[in-house]
């Protein structure tokens, strides 16, 4: 199962900690996708997944100013 974090227009932290409580209510193996605007969001994402053992970073783009990213709930 795919679930949906809308991110946009929200400043870093916010992206980051939103998709953090959705990923709290979801179980192992299903994936979250986050959309943004935040100046460097997939980076955040990438370490965000790299410290914490929440989720693992599956990929990210980016496209007219908006960053996509998917990340799996370990």
């Amino acid at each position: 199962m795919i679930h949906e974090c809308d991110a946009r227009f929200l400043l870093c932290p916010l992206p980051v900690l939103k998709a953090q409580k959705r990923l709290s209510r979801m179980v192992s193996g299903e994936h979250l996708k986050i959309q943004g605007t935040s100046d460097g969001g997939i980076d955040e994402f990438k370490l965000f997944c790299s410290e914490c053992d929440v989720a693992t970073f599956i990929s990210g783009t980016e496209d007219n100013e908006v960053w996509t990213v998917v990340v799996e709930k370990v």
